[in-house]
């Protein structure tokens, strides 16, 4: 495995040198304390270390009105078992692009192409066709709306969205409005089939200084409506996304996500901080992997700047009707121009039975993870 991984990671740096290649690399260390009660205790004992090493090749190219977009990456990771590893396989989307070079019950290595897309722009229309990432919603940690490979709440690495083959088109209008549409086909055994697939219709416009969306999907076998607003009020920004399924007249599944966020100054120091509340009825939030099935939530994040170079992020979620709580504590350090570290810890509160303390929980993580950029 280890002859693999060289010749795999060594191409990522020469190619980078060249003028329309990019290249990041990444080390990741875990280390997760599951509590005396969980269940992965039984699954992994008093404590598990996981080591990876992944690279991101980058290539990009435009012609006048057309542009080309493609990201490969590679991925390397050992433990003394990897139960909480899968890679993203391809199996339902349309293409097959990844592929497991080597696999064992400590050991894995696979590759897969990330992004594979061709774009046309013009002044009011875009078009973009392959695989792709795309975010919708105004969620901070809840998102309801972002129906498209959402991450997970408790992500450590956001940079790069897992891409999807889709169509993506976008309109502006002389109002000033626009209209997207989004199709994500999916298969299943093979063949892609409508039940599997996500598309989407987005008209987004202003109204009164407020950023209005409407939007009508049909995600796997889901009808939904959603409806987004955000607005400036004083010196902050509010922002609810309401979503619910059409099928059911009574307004009977149904979710909402609000939150405010603000930007101050303070000994000459950058802060910015939020505030979010969700709620859900008659549905469940599944969100990379974290499912919620409660009714009420809340989350409150921060962001310090002690250092031009160092930066804090706390951030607090919970149960409104367990009490129990997710705390992360991050810290992060450009420590180059072209290098950064960070320092994630993942501690949850809570006795038996509750969300996040229960049995399901997994426990106690910190994560350390090494950026370089080429």
């Amino acid at each position: 495995m280890k002859i693999k991984i060289f010749i795999v990671l060594a191409l990522f740096f020469p190619l980078s040198v060249m003028a329309e290649f990019k290249a990041k690399m990444q080390y990741g260390f875990s280390h997760i304390k599951p509590f005396s009660f969980s269940s992965y205790r039984n699954l992994i004992g008093n404590d598990q270390q996981i080591h990876a090493l992944s690279g991101r090749l980058m290539y990009s190219k435009d012609w006048g009105s057309l542009s080309f977009s493609t990201h490969y990456e590679a991925l390397a990771i050992t433990s003394e078992d990897l139960i909480f590893f899968e890679s993203d396989a391809d199996s339902k989307r349309l293409f097959n692009l990844d592929q497991t070079l080597e696999s064992s019950d400590k050991s894995s290595l696979y590759h897969r192409v990330d992004r594979l897309s061709l774009s046309y722009t013009q002044d009011k229309t875009v078009v973009k066709l392959g695989r792709q990432a795309l975010s919708w919603g105004n969620g901070f940690v809840f998102q309801p709306t972002d129906i498209v490979n959402p991450f997970s709440p408790i992500a450590v690495d956001k940079e790069y969205k897992t891409g999807d083959d889709m169509l993506f088109f976008e309109q502006l209008l002389p109002s000033g409005s626009d209209i997207n549409f989004v199709l994500v086909p999916r298969r299943k055994n093979g063949a892609v089939e409508e039940g599997e697939s996500t598309y989407a219709l987005k008209y987004r416009t202003t109204i009164h200084d407020s950023d209005v969306s409407f939007a009508g999907a049909k995600d796997y076998e889901e009808r939904l409506f959603f409806v987004s607003i955000s607005s400036g009020i004083l010196d902050t920004v509010s922002r609810i996304d309401v979503i619910t399924n059409t099928e059911s007249l009574k307004f009977d599944q149904w979710a909402l996500v609000a939150n405010g966020d603000y930007s101050w100054i303070w000994f000459n120091k950058n802060f910015y901080g939020f505030a979010e509340y969700y709620y859900q009825d008659g549905r469940v939030l599944k969100q990379g992997g974290f499912v919620f099935e409660d009714k009420e939530y809340w989350a409150i994040g921060l962001r310090a700047e002690l250092h031009p170079f160092v930066n804090v992020s706390p951030t607090f979620m919970g149960n409104f009707n367990d009490g129990s709580s997710l705390t992360t504590l991050g810290i992060n350090f450009d420590w180059k121009s072209w290098m950064n570290l960070s320092l994630t810890a993942n501690l949850p509160y809570g006795g038996e039975g509750t969300e996040f303390g229960g049995e399901a929980a997994i426990g106690e993580t910190v994560t350390l993870l090494v950026n370089a950029y080429f």
